[in-house]
């Protein structure tokens, strides 16, 4: 099994607890310091 996304802390395995808070923080449109940067290391942009 791959090792989780962490972001500030954060384990970001779909459906687990954290990134239910992100979810919550991003709707309210909070983006958690570093995101941008996590984001874009973390995901593979579509063509």
């Amino acid at each position: 099994m791959p090792p989780p996304f962490t972001l500030n802390g954060l384990n970001l395995r779909a459906g687990g607890a954290d990134c239910v808070v992100l979810m919550r923080d991003l709707a309210a449109g909070e983006l958690p310091e570093g995101f941008d940067a996590w984001l874009r290391d973390n995901t593979t942009p579509r063509e």
